[in-house]
């Protein structure tokens, strides 16, 4: 996958959640779920949990990882016992995805309603793109910025 289609692809999955309803968010206490199931909703997850396999899904939820950041299950996947498959674009990125899932996990970062980006959470997103604009085209994320 090029730059051109990860950036598109962030921005079509934080369309899923900006706009929509809360519960596709997948919120718990400490962070949220890789899928929606693990909490009887019907969503297909978090940020990063959203394209994975649902398989996947699931047995990071009921597995012993507890709230780890993709980087941890970066370096898990690693080990085939676990059965963790993670498409090789999250693997190749996890930093970005990682600050993509960030930007999803933080409550301050929505608004009350839990699905519009509070001021605080363009300003994030704002820091992402900077960081990342050698892989994230402005022009994807525009109509969050407003």
């Amino acid at each position: 996958m090029d730059s051109t289609e990860l950036s598109k692809l962030l921005a079509d999955n934080l369309s899923y959640y900006v706009n929509g309803e809360i519960n596709r968010r997948c919120k718990i206490d400490k962070g949220c779920k890789y899928s929606g199931i693990s909490l009887g909703l019907n969503t297909d997850g978090c940020f990063i949990g959203r394209l994975l396999s649902p398989e996947t899904r699931i047995i990071l939820d009921n597995g012993k990882f507890g709230y780890s950041d993709i980087g941890s299950i970066v370096n898990i996947s690693k080990y085939k016992c676990f059965n963790i498959d993670l498409p090789d674009y999250v693997v190749n990125n996890h930093q970005v995805f990682a600050k993509f899932q960030q930007l999803h996990d933080k409550d301050s970062n929505w608004e009350s309603n839990g699905y519009d980006l509070s001021k605080r959470g363009i300003e994030e997103l704002k820091s992402i793109l900077d960081r990342f604009d050698t892989i994230l085209c402005k022009e994807d994320f525009e109509k969050f910025l407003k």
